[in-house]
């Protein structure tokens, strides 16, 4: 979905709750100058903000791209900055791996300590009960 698209469909989806307040608003005819103009000074403000977010995110990505372009340049140059790079994208992978076996193990022993507890709580022996709760 492209920035037009996003911004139109803001912009309908700013009609409809304008369109919605309006009408639960609406006591007649006279009402209609005053939320026609609230309706048009509510869509000049979006149009504002749309146009500056678009400015910005263009900007962004120029950015992004001037610094992707600058490090394909010195990969391209230097030799060293290039092993020294790659082997920096090898550390960032592993320490996504170990992030998600972390998380894993994590999510295990949470699990393990719910049931235990499950299984702690469907004693019968309070005082086996008490003991096991206290240890975990």
């Amino acid at each position: 979905m492209n920035v037009k698209n996003i911004g139109l469909l803001a912009v309908f989806v700013i009609l409809v709750a304008v369109l919605s307040q309006m009408s639960s608003c609406y006591k007649g005819p006279e009402d209609l100058p005053k939320f026609k103009k609230a309706f048009r000074s509510q869509i000049s403000k979006f149009e504002k903000q749309k146009e500056e977010t678009s400015e910005e995110m263009i900007e962004n990505i120029t950015e992004l791209s001037q610094i992707e372009v600058a490090l394909e340049n010195a990969k391209n140059k230097d030799k060293e900055f290039k092993r020294i790079y790659n082997r920096w994208n090898g550390v960032e992978k592993e320490v996504k791996r170990l992030t998600k076996d972390y998380e894993g193990l994590r999510d295990d022993a949470q699990n393990l300590f719910d049931a235990l507890e499950r299984q702690t709580n469907g004693l019968n022996n309070a005082e086996r009960k008490a003991q096991l709760s206290k240890a975990l």
